[in-house]
């Protein structure tokens, strides 16, 4: 009975792999900023809110959102801020991503908050 070489073949292996595991670790880091980005874009939009309702009968209350917003994150895109008898605020920030060759996508993050029999409601806009 002849015995074969085998010794190269768990390198063969691993090489071939390697790439594979890389893309999927760099995938997660790219999704993990993405929430993560979002998790922010949420906090802030739900604290601009928040203040918001607390001060309705402010005259310059979008500047003041504005503001706030600014101050948490100078990066952020206010793309919207309605003030009516809800108030509406959408916030967008870039994010590059790694593995598509440092595409840029943007997160958004959009809450409407009134107030119904003095309880303030915040709710995510989709």
């Amino acid at each position: 009975m002849i015995k074969l070489n085998c010794k190269g073949q768990s390198l063969v292996l691993f090489v071939l792999i390697l790439p594979i595991i890389l893309m999927i670790m760099i995938m997660v880091i790219d999704i993990g900023k993405m929430v993560n980005l979002r998790n922010q874009l949420d906090s802030i939009n739900y604290l601009a809110i928040d203040y918001a309702l607390d001060n309705i009968d402010n005259e310059n209350l979008s500047l003041v959102i504005e503001e706030l917003i600014k101050k948490n994150d100078l990066d952020i895109n206010i793309a919207k801020i309605s003030i009516s008898n809800k108030i509406e605020v959408e916030l967008e920030k870039d994010v590059d991503l790694i593995l598509f060759g440092n595409k840029i996508i943007d997160v958004k993050s959009s809450y409407i908050g009134y107030s119904d029999n003095n309880k303030k409601i915040i709710e995510r806009n989709n």
